[in-house]
């Protein structure tokens, strides 16, 4: 009787779910019974993981001895696959950017963020608060 593949893994419950901060590693001996999520960092699957792959703004790599049961998305990162990764699901890649291109290398999400943030909150500010009349009496100069 042959031994089936997921016999001699040791097997972890529950989703992976990481923002920031470092890689999610998913090694050969492992099984993960849930999906695995990263944001703003690497993903490397070369176990089993029954649900989803997802990796945003991150690389995804799946080595030969991954098998996925579930879909796998790269968002805006490098996608590797050896041709010995099994994955049952969708495969979805996607870049962002200008025509579909992936972020570039130097990219802080961060930067973007709260640049963003701020910009959209002084454009707020400026257009609810009124204007407030100025009476040249009180102006010191």
């Amino acid at each position: 009787m042959q031994e089936s593949p997921t016999a001699s893994r040791s097997q972890r419950e529950g989703d992976i779910v990481r923002i920031g901060g470092g890689a999610v590693n998913v090694t050969e001996n492992q099984r993960v019974q849930g999906d695995v999520v990263s944001i703003v960092g690497p993903v490397n699957i070369d176990g089993e993981v029954t649900g989803d792959v997802v990796a945003v703004v991150g690389g995804l790599t799946l080595g030969p001895h991954a098998v996925i049961r579930g879909d796998v998305t790269a968002v805006g990162g490098p996608f590797k696959r050896d041709p010995q990764a099994q994955v049952f699901g969708r495969v979805n890649e996607v870049g962002i950017g200008a025509n579909g291109q992936t972020v570039p290398p130097r990219f802080n999400p961060r930067n973007i963020l709260l640049g963003s943030f701020a910009s959209r909150v002084g454009t707020l500010a400026t257009t609810i608060a009124p204007e407030m009349p100025i009476d040249e009496r009180n102006v010191p100069w």
